[in-house]
């Protein structure tokens, strides 16, 4: 629907307005720059059919942090803060006239993205910081880069052969053990009870 996208369009400028303003405000504080910043806002979408999804979370991002949607039918998870996501809003600041941020140290008007992800009712939207999502990562977690079906023992290797691969690969297996974590709490949850 038009009025969909015209109201996501919107809120899309509102909340990469809001996430200037938050990157300024700690800028003219004196306390420096905003490392990462990560927020989101949950809309029910007007449907056209049942097919369609009937929610949608956009996510501003600054930094390396992440989010994912853990989906309440098919119990997958999913990065919302990846490459192949509709970004709304990113490289478009010039186009759009928006203002920048007063972050001296770095460019992080440019890092600042809005990322819209389809969802549908009883899903979980998970943000995590840069901090947290490093601690997933397999090579901290010393996972060997053949354990994600790699040739070279090496992972710079394996980054530097084939670096779409290893970006996908890395993406699913943490996807893969937010998903166990998840369920391993789900089930100690359950016998709790």
């Amino acid at each position: 629907h038009l009025s969909n996208i015209l109201f996501l369009t919107d809120l899309a400028l509102m909340m990469y307005s809001a996430a200037i303003a938050a990157n300024n405000s700690v800028c003219e504080s004196g306390n420096g720059s905003t490392v990462d910043l990560c927020f989101g806002v949950v809309s029910k979408l007007v449907q056209k059919s049942d097919i369609e999804p009937s929610w949608c979370v956009l996510i501003a991002s600054i930094g390396h942090c992440k989010a994912f949607c853990l989906s309440a039918h098919s119990k997958r998870v999913h990065e919302i803060t990846t490459y192949y996501c509709s970004s709304c809003i990113g490289s478009e600041r010039e186009k759009l006239n928006l203002p920048k941020t007063r972050d001296f140290n770095s460019n992080y008007d440019n890092n600042i993205l809005i990322y819209y992800f389809p969802m549908n009712e009883g899903d979980s939207i998970f943000l995590l910081s840069s901090g947290v999502y490093a601690n997933l990562d397999p090579e901290i977690l010393k996972s060997s880069p053949q354990s994600l079906g790699f040739a070279s023992d090496s992972w710079t290797t394996a980054a530097v052969t084939n670096p779409i691969q290893f970006t996908i690969k890395k993406r699913i297996f943490v996807e893969d053990l937010i998903e166990e974590l998840i369920h391993s709490i789900q089930i100690k949850n359950d016998a709790l009870k």
